[in-house]
């Protein structure tokens, strides 16, 4: 339930911010990766919700 909240939540912002269907896709494709491999450690510990991404990938968001 965690996963699928943090999921939620960052639906929002991106959808917020009108990011690129094709950018979020990655993003949630990236961290549905980093769940899986770390069971949510560092994903939903109290850093920015982007904090985990790739650079290259954070710097599309910009």
């Amino acid at each position: 339930i965690e996963f699928l909240q943090f999921i939620a939540v960052m639906t929002r912002i991106l959808d917020n911010n009108k990011i690129p269907q094709a950018l979020k896709q990655r993003i949630y494709k990236f961290m549905q990766l980093q769940w899986q491999h770390r069971k949510g450690y560092s994903v939903l510990k109290e850093k920015p919700m982007m904090w985990d991404l790739p650079d290259r990938l954070f710097q599309q968001l910009r």
